[in-house]
């Protein structure tokens, strides 16, 4: 049919079959199918049908062609023979309109004249919508033969040792998903044509195809799986074998300890008793693992002013040693409770240091956060001191993030 035209319903095609010379045409069921407006299986089904029911009868001929006459007497006929249809082209056929008796006369009852064909918008939008619609199917196969036939080349590639046997294979499995991809289609028409073993050897060869196209597929994500599988076990084996380590140096760190007495701590400040010498003493005598030298060298820094930068800064640094949290944990009162009287006696840099390096960043406990929000909320500290606090607080709340990140 021509584009502007609309699809049999199936008493107009029967009607069309009535209208042929005695009822009779020699065709296929291919060109009934373009000439009725319908697709191939459709035609098919209804044509078996009719010929079950006695209201048609189909006679195969030798040239691939069926001859199909009309038999049955109740099929409704043309009421005006001026209006018979011409035979099918093999392009298309123009229905006009016609007159046909929905019921038989015989039974008394007056026939219903005028079953007039109607063309509207939707029929365009129709074609549209499926035209639309196979193009984006088609649009997508060609995508996925496009990536199918590529993954297949590449793997067969990797199969060569030499480039010449690479390029060999790639052709060879490009051949194959070629072949995989128009072998049904060819097969189908040969199958259609009655040609019967030609069809056969064309299936023969679809199923050698597609076996090679799979196996191609297959070592394909095989491969990239197998390796993917493999870089993730290393990942996992390195981070474990890392894990390890830090535990079994964090372990051996524990085991460290400053077990010098202050007479040998004294006497090699007196056989270096450089600035250099006397930070390095500063800090070894705060580091040492006992209350008593935590409480001597907190009173240095906070109780009393006689340190100079230098040394104050190197003893904070031995106090805050991260072995040593729980021998620092009865300051984090002492500490904030330290704050005003520190800054408001010492110069700003020196009241600085004390402030952060004092801060107890060694405890990464939401306890620490909300401590430091409560004092400056309830103390009001000027905006110097303010200011360190929430850097400190902040940095507490970004340890806390990490931890929550890794035990995820």
């Amino acid at each position: 049919m021509t584009d502007h035209q609309q699809s049999l319903t199936e008493t107009q095609a029967l009607a069309w079959l009535h209208a042929q010379p005695d009822g009779t045409i020699a065709t296929t069921v291919s060109d009934l199918a373009r000439s009725w407006g319908w697709n191939r299986s459709t035609t098919s089904r209804r044509v078996k049908a009719w010929v079950a029911s006695g209201q048609i009868v189909r006679t195969p001929g030798l040239d691939g062609r069926s001859t199909f006459t009309a038999s049955t007497p109740d099929v409704p006929q043309p009421c005006d023979t001026t209006a018979t249809l011409p035979p099918p082209s093999a392009k298309s056929l123009v229905i006009p309109t016609v007159s046909l008796p929905v019921q038989s006369a015989a039974r008394g009852e007056h026939p219903v004249i005028g079953v007039v064909q109607h063309f509207g918008p939707s029929i365009a939008a129709v074609r549209v919508t499926r035209a639309a619609g196979g193009a984006a199917l088609a649009a997508l196969a060609v995508a996925v033969a496009w990536f199918g036939i590529r993954i297949n080349a590449w793997y067969g590639g990797t199969l060569g040792r030499t480039p010449e046997a690479s390029t060999l294979l790639s052709g060879l499995s490009v051949s194959a998903d070629v072949l995989a991809l128009i072998l049904p289609t060819t097969a189908r028409t040969l199958w259609t044509d009655r040609r019967r073993m030609a069809a056969v050897v064309a299936w023969a060869l679809w199923t050698i195809t597609i076996a090679v196209a799979l196996m191609a597929t297959v070592g394909f994500a095989a491969l990239n799986i197998a390796d993917t599988t493999a870089a993730r076990a290393k990942t996992v084996t390195e981070r474990a074998e890392l894990t390890a380590r830090i535990e079994r140096l964090r372990s051996e760190r524990g085991g460290i300890t400053e077990s010098r007495s202050v007479a040998a701590i004294e006497a090699e400040l007196d056989r270096d008793n450089t600035a250099s010498g006397q930070r390095h003493a500063a800090t070894v005598r705060a580091g040492r693992p006992t209350p008593e030298a935590k409480a001597e060298a907190w009173a240095s820094v906070v109780e009393s002013d006689e340190l100079p930068n230098a040394l104050q800064t190197a003893t904070i640094a031995g106090l805050l040693d991260p072995d040593h949290r729980e021998l620092m944990r009865p300051y984090v009162d002492r500490y904030f409770a330290s704050i005003g009287p520190v800054w408001a006696s010492r110069s700003p840099e020196m009241a600085s240091n004390i402030v952060v390096g004092l801060y107890p960043a060694l405890f990464v406990e939401e306890a620490i956060v909300e401590r430091t929000e409560a004092y400056i909320a309830e103390q009001h500290p000027v905006a110097p001191v303010a200011r360190l606090l929430a850097e400190g607080r902040d940095g507490v709340q970004r340890a806390l993030r990490c931890q929550t990140r890794d035990s995820d």
